[in-house]
């Protein structure tokens, strides 16, 4: 039997064992708290709040300026600005075909994001509101561009993955593996041929009434709709509008329209037709992934209501898995543009009747002045050019119309601004291009 003197030993050594083990305890209990805090979906910030959201529904522009929110569908009218007189500008139909054209005229990148300056709308349904970005020049025609939500503090964290083209069936796979891993709902923007592939259209059609994705217009051919006459413009977009009524197998009521460019989303012709066909604007982008070196530096720009844009390149296929899974672990849900900002989803009929439908017509479409800028790629930017070329301002042995507002346009409107007193600032707003094609128009 242990003496006196052991057992109390052994109680003291349990003594001292005891307050170690809370200590240790504790130091466990605060490393798992620590780990819990910096692994929240949602990142919350010092006001428990998520970090994507901002204190205000205002957010800044890549020029520093801000949108304020107007009510979408709203009694306000579009400014109406004069229309150029067939003397003085020759008719938007007259656009040179594609294989006539120049080199283009020094623009920026074929993607390239212009700048947004305009308010923002709003949208309220189902008690959840949404605001988009409405076009850069408001005049006649134009419909709204859609190139990101502005979502309140209260409303869930969601963002649109879009993808274009979607005419490569090795691609289409991965892009649906990746949506059904991550439970991800997408707006696919793919031409009408890639509609029209064989092997394709059950595909596509299993998109829209199984997956939830959304199928929006991207023209037939993917052709610069700048380029085109006016009858091409329309046989391209009703073209596709009409195969993905034939992929979903009943007719199918798109809401969006993606230009060939994302500096062509002004494009006020692409606009009157569209309104014409029952879209609800055209689809830009707040993102897109060829701005980004991989994956990891576009995750960094994830805020509620941006739209990001992929398609079906060899980049844009290794960076897509990887921002899609970054995305959900930071809580975002990805959902169809229809659902960011709170739209219906595209209307689908009973039945399939494309065999009755028509082609409308864009004759009855009367060029209107608007705004014109630099990197602008839109139809109203040939009868620009010509009429800097007939009055002697935009000259050179090589120099042609080709509908993009590159520097040489720029410097050609500067020189007229300058010679008729107005502010040299080479963007063709309403007043310089009224000025311009005036009959008493000043030559150099």
């Amino acid at each position: 039997m242990p003496s006196h003197d052991k057992r109390a030993r052994r109680r003291r050594r349990g003594a001292g064992i005891l307050p170690a083990l809370i200590v240790l305890l504790a130091i466990v209990a605060a490393a798992l708290t620590l780990l819990l805090v910096r692994s929240d979906p949602l990142g919350r910030n010092e006001n428990g709040l998520p970090f994507e959201y901002t204190q205000s529904p205002d957010f800044a522009e890549p020029d520093g300026s801000t949108a304020a929110p107007l009510v979408l569908g709203g009694s306000a009218a579009p400014t109406t600005t004069p229309a150029p007189t067939q003397s003085a500008a020759p008719a938007e139909s007259t656009a040179p075909a594609a294989s006539a054209l120049p080199a283009e005229d020094g623009g920026a990148p074929e993607d390239g994001a212009p700048t947004e300056d305009e308010g923002a709308q709003a949208a309220d349904t189902d008690g959840e509101s949404a605001r988009l970005i409405p076009t850069v020049q408001p005049g006649d025609y134009f419909l709204p561009v859609f190139n990101r939500a502005l979502r309140t503090l209260d409303d869930e964290a969601m963002i649109s993955v879009t993808v274009d083209d979607c005419n490569d069936p090795e691609a289409m796979t991965q892009v649906l593996a990746i949506a059904k891993r991550y439970n991800a709902k997408l707006t696919l923007f793919p031409t009408g041929e890639a509609l029209m592939t064989n092997g394709m259209t059950e595909g596509f059609r299993s998109c829209v009434r199984n997956l939830g994705f959304e199928l929006e217009n991207h023209s037939f051919a993917h052709k610069a709709e700048y380029r085109l006459s006016n009858s091409e413009l329309a046989l391209q977009i009703w073209k596709q509008s009409i195969a993905a009524s034939y992929a979903v197998g009943r007719d199918y009521q798109q809401h969006f329209y993606r230009p060939y460019s994302n500096n062509s989303v002004s494009d006020q012709r692409t606009h009157f037709y569209i309104r014409k066909l029952g879209y609800l604007g055209v689809a830009g982008y707040t993102h897109s992934y060829r701005d980004f070196s991989d994956a990891a530096a576009l995750l960094e720009t994830l805020e509620n209501g941006k739209i990001y844009q992929f398609d079906m390149s060899e980049k844009s296929m290794g960076m897509l898995e990887e921002f899609v899974s970054g995305a959900s672990r930071k809580g975002y849900k990805l959902v169809t543009m229809n659902r960011l900002f709170a739209l219906d989803e595209n209307e689908m009929g009973a039945q399939l009747t494309i065999d009755a439908q028509t082609l409308p017509a864009l004759d009855d479409y009367t060029p209107t002045y608007y705004d014109l800028k630099l990197n602008d790629r839109v139809n109203a930017v040939y009868a620009l050019q010509a009429r800097l070329m007939s009055l002697g301002y935009l000259t050179g042995e090589n120099v042609k119309a080709d509908g993009i507002y590159g520097p040489s346009t720029s410097i050609a409107v500067s020189a007229f601004q300058a010679n008729v007193n107005l502010p040299a600032t080479g963007n063709a707003d309403v007043a310089t291009q009224e000025r311009l094609f005036s009959s008493d128009a000043p030559r150099p």
